[in-house]
């Protein structure tokens, strides 16, 4: 709880030093959590996730926004995909925690609405723990971020 604060602060003070756009917001599915996106001019951006269910769990990842778009109905989105990776602190019951670690790859859809500053997307990610031993799993979920 204390890294909330100065972590907000940062979130406040970044984008007024830089050309640096920050959106925060939630996720939706699993894992739910806060997610937050640096959309660094002229560079790719990277996105990361926090969760803090019955597992407590982070992601980043640096994201390869494509040009085409995709039209549904009225709305234009963009489509990504991304390079990162997981960590995963997993709480057995009666048993000592395990903290798993791997790569990830994502793929998702966003929209942006200009007016409001918010961007809804949806992703889905593999996730490969190679730490401390191989376990796979799947991360499905929908968002909204503000941008500052």
């Amino acid at each position: 709880m204390k890294f909330i604060l100065p972590l907000a602060i940062l979130l406040f003070i970044l984008p007024a030093f830089s050309k640096t756009r920050v959106g925060v917001g939630v996720m939706l599915g699993s894992p739910t959590g806060i997610t937050g996106k640096m959309l660094r001019s002229g560079k790719h951006p990277i996105d990361a996730g926090i969760s803090f269910g019955d597992n407590f769990e982070f992601h980043s990842t640096y994201l390869f926004p494509q040009k085409k778009r995709l039209q549904l109905e009225s709305l234009n989105l963009r489509w990504y995909w991304g390079l990162g990776g997981k960590l995963e602190n997993v709480n057995k019951k009666h048993e000592d925690d395990e903290l798993y670690l791997g790569p990830r790859a994502s793929a998702g859809i966003n929209h942006y609405y200009k007016k409001y500053s918010l961007e809804s997307f949806a992703e889905i990610a593999a996730n490969v723990y190679v730490i401390p031993n191989s376990k796979a799993d799947l991360d499905l979920f929908i968002g909204l971020r503000y941008y500052f």
